[in-house]
């Protein structure tokens, strides 16, 4: 029996067009009609006029559009956005009618895939399976819970986004917004699912995460930049959120995203 050999190029099923990671104090307009456009929320916060219904964008947040979105910041906010074409990307963003607003699994890679991306040569085979990556990984975000924010959680929320390097824990933060502690975290819980102190560490551990694939600084480094005690704790809080040591859990990344043992093909992959 003849055998056929299948070439799957990776740029006509799921490829970054365009990326951005910037700091914004003004109305920014992504996306483009019949593309998929991610957008993470990093710190701050903005208004999304065309979800439905129309939505507070906190930090920590996912944005995905198949069509053209405003954010609008209601202070300044740090934003990785991508816009990806092929097949792919182009089928889930006909099913879009809205731009939605998602939840990141805090265990999860997405901010670190969309950060990966961000910084990946365009149109290179590190790109597209990076984006391929990324795609498959939005299974795992899920809506806010119903219903808008409280004031006090919402402050909150910005407070660590903004800041969560320099907290000094929940009483710190409770301090800073001029309520009680066992009140902020009586209606973070609420509001939220986990209390501010978990929301604390998962956004932390987020920017160690983005950290040990940007920088090469040594544990303790990136501990100290990321507001945990110590390279300790950070690799005990790590290990228990991942299931892998920080070094582990980067070499299993880059691994999946540089995809070595394809390289030799250029930019076709073989199955």
């Amino acid at each position: 029996m003849n055998k056929q050999m299948l070439t799957f190029d990776f740029r006509t099923y799921c490829q970054a067009r365009s990326v951005l990671n910037e700091r914004i104090g003004h109305v920014a307009s992504l996306g483009g009609e019949g593309l998929l456009t991610l957008a993470f929320v990093a710190c701050g916060q903005g208004r999304l006029p065309e979800a439905e219904p129309p939505g507070l964008v906190e930090a920590g947040r996912l944005v995905v559009s198949g069509g053209a979105f405003r954010l609008e910041p209601k202070e300044e906010a740090e934003i990785a956005a991508v816009v990806l074409t092929g097949l792919a990307p182009s089928e889930l963003a006909d099913r879009l009618s809205a731009p939605m607003i998602l939840c990141p699994d805090p265990a999860g890679d997405i901010p670190v895939l969309l950060y990966r991306l961000v910084e990946a040569e365009p149109s290179s085979m590190e790109s597209g399976l990076v984006a391929y990556n990324l795609l498959g990984r939005l299974a795992e975000a899920r809506p806010p819970a119903a219903g808008r924010f409280s004031a006090l959680t919402a402050a909150a929320l910005g407070e660590m986004g903004r800041h969560y390097a320099e907290l000094g824990g929940v009483e710190d933060l409770a301090g800073k917004l001029g309520v009680n502690k066992s009140h902020l975290i009586r209606v973070f819980t609420a509001d939220v699912g986990r209390p501010p102190g978990r929301h604390l560490t998962a956004t932390r551990l987020e920017a160690a995460k983005r950290a040990l694939l940007r920088f090469n600084h040594s544990l303790e480094t990136i501990a100290g930049l990321c507001g945990f005690s110590n390279a300790n704790y950070l690799g005990k809080v790590f290990k228990k959120a991942t299931g892998l040591t920080p070094a582990a859990w980067r070499d299993k990344i880059k691994a999946s995203v540089e995809a070595p043992k394809f390289a030799e093909w250029g930019d076709e992959i073989f199955l």
